[in-house]
């Protein structure tokens, strides 16, 4: 028996790590992943094997079962469609590497429900992906200020037309899908109980909370500012729609305990920016169409999205396939980025889908997209507060329903040919997550 317990324990304590390690895989790796998805799957397959062992459940009272339930039902019908949507596509081998990656995001979110059971559990998880943050940001800051390094080195004033050299697009829809965990370990610490009452003669300290509150804080304004260095328009906007909806969450759900954790980081971001010397790049950035440059290339964005929408009117209910998109693109019109030159995607999410998985995909990935947002406002409609230090409640909820619709903003503007497998793996994270989540009257969300 206390060899079982043993397991019990060890399980536990390696899930979150192992979960953090396969997203961090996913994110990684540039380009196409294709290669990393059936390891990951069999890696996924094991962890919730694993996670399983531990005996970590999602039952509640507070019904987080059933809504965890509803979101594993939309997202296995989004994979049986691209099941289908394999099985029909004209050219099978890029297909199957989008069905690896559908069964390896299924694995994941039901991997990563598996270790929600607890706010003991939940908070490790925090840690874990705030970690993973932590060192995303770390890399792209050092890589960022090499390459300032050397453009300054160079004599370059305006950064916008290097903007290459500093952040990938993929990377900012990461970031943004990763501020949650931060932002959710400062409500949990914000909404914690108070400290005793102190001396009127004892010596002022540092209060642990606050202490506590600073590593996730740091990185939350590591991830902004890393997004901002990126120089590009959507993921400015992208950013700007998170700061908003999660501002507009936190004053509208008074029983938040959190005082504006996501505005305070906002706010320790213009600090930071303001004492960077790339304001100026940063404005010209913002201004949208003021340069010859900037229309260009949002006059090739609308030809890439009206020839995506030609494209999709021709396709079969289920598609062509995961992948297939630049095959059948060459066949249409509005194929040529700003410059002429051939891109193999339409550079937004939802019209890649619908050429790739038809009507059907477009209508699973919409349903699911629609069923998490909806679970989530159902859940802060009942909001609660945070649950001592453990990141739960109405707090933690309302960061997780922004990145995800911030990153959709962005992925409107920017989509890779192959998909993006590092948010795709984030996103479904979430999913899991914000599904758990125990928001409400009843479950370990109210209990201190």
């Amino acid at each position: 028996m206390a060899r079982i317990d043993a397991l019990h324990s060890w399980a536990g304590r390696l899930s979150a790590p192992l979960l953090c390690l396969a997203v961090f895989c996913r994110c990684a790796v540039r380009g196409d992943a294709a290669g990393l998805n059936l390891p990951l799957a069999a890696l996924m397959a094991g962890c919730l094997a694993l996670a399983t062992v531990s005996g970590r459940g999602v039952a509640r009272r507070d019904g987080a079962a059933a809504e965890s339930g509803a979101m594993g039902v939309a997202l296995a019908i989004l994979a049986g469609v691209e099941v289908v949507s394999h099985l029909r596509s004209p050219y099978q081998p890029n297909s199957f590497f989008a069905l690896r990656e559908a069964a390896s995001l299924l694995l994941l979110f039901c991997f990563a429900r598996s270790l929600l059971g607890d706010a003991a559990a939940r908070r490790r998880l925090y840690l874990w992906m705030t970690g993973f943050g932590a060192v995303w940001a770390g890399a792209d800051a050092l890589r960022c200020l090499r390459s300032l390094a050397e453009l300054r080195a160079l004599g370059v004033g305006d950064l916008t037309a290097f903007k290459q050299y500093f952040s990938y697009g993929s990377w900012t829809t990461q970031a943004l899908l990763l501020l949650p965990y931060p932002l959710g370990l400062l409500a949990g610490e914000a909404g914690s109980a108070s400290p005793p009452p102190r001396d009127v003669g004892a010596r002022r300290r540092i209060a642990p909370e606050v202490v506590a509150m600073a590593p996730p804080a740091l990185v939350a304004v590591a991830l902004m500012v890393g997004t901002v260095y990126s120089f590009s328009r959507g993921a400015y906007a992208a950013l700007a729609f998170f700061l908003l909806l999660a501002g507009a969450g936190h004053a509208a759900c008074r029983r938040a305990p959190a005082r504006g954790p996501a505005l305070a980081c906002a706010a320790a971001c213009l600090l930071a920016l303001a004492a960077t010397p790339v304001m100026r790049s940063v404005l010209g950035t913002a201004s949208l169409l003021s340069t010859a440059s900037q229309v260009r290339s949002f006059t090739a964005r609308q030809r890439l999205l009206a020839g995506a929408l030609q494209t999709a009117a021709r396709v079969p209910a289920f598609g062509v396939g995961g992948g297939n998109y630049p095959l059948v693109a060459m066949a249409g019109e509005g194929v040529a980025g700003a410059g002429g030159d051939y891109v193999p995607t339409p550079l937004n999410r939802f019209a890649a889908t619908a050429v790739e998985k038809g009507v059907a995909g477009l209508a699973a990935h919409v349903g699911a997209l629609a069923l998490f947002f909806s679970v989530s406002l159902r859940k802060l409609a009942r909001g609660r507060g945070g649950c001592g230090g453990a990141p739960c409640g109405a707090a933690a909820l309302i960061p997780l329903v922004a990145a995800v619709a911030a990153a959709v903003v962005h992925q409107m503007s920017y989509y890779p040919a192959h998909g993006d497998e590092g948010a795709a793996a984030l996103e479904w994270v979430a999913y899991a997550v914000a599904a758990s989540l125990p928001v409400g009257d009843g479950g370990d969300g109210g209990r201190r």
